[in-house]
């Protein structure tokens, strides 16, 4: 599990967290390879759970806290999780609400008849 940190506005830190990973897990949280926090000024802001191999990160999901959405946060999570991946790509499944999201970042969504979750791919 990691923590990403914000302490200020040019300051941002990713930690390994230990033991939280097993208690989240054991509760059904955090089934893929990575569970990451994402924490502004002590207060956890996000979250996200990725599955990242040598290419690509897969975004089960990712949440920010409404009354956080619109600050960046989102985009710098996302800018975190794809650190050391400049060739590849992220990819998941949006749901229609967060599909302006992604595309605001520049990935692709492939739409699906009858507006359940869309397809997307960001390539780095």
């Amino acid at each position: 599990m990691y923590r990403l940190i914000k302490e200020n506005e040019s300051e941002l830190r990713l930690e390994k967290e230990s033991g939280l990973r097993e208690k989240l897990e054991a509760s059904g949280w955090g089934e893929h390879d990575s569970l990451w926090l994402y924490e502004v000024n002590g207060i956890v802001v996000g979250c996200a759970d990725v599955t990242a191999d040598g290419s690509h990160v897969e975004v089960h999901w990712i949440s920010i806290l409404p009354s956080e959405r619109g600050k960046g946060y989102g985009r710098l999570f996302v800018e975190s999780m794809t650190l050391g991946y400049k060739n590849g790509f992220i990819f998941g499944d949006a749901l229609p609400k967060a599909a302006p999201f992604w595309k605001s970042i520049g990935a692709e969504i492939y739409a699906q008849p009858g507006g359940g979750l869309q397809p997307f791919e960001l390539r780095l």
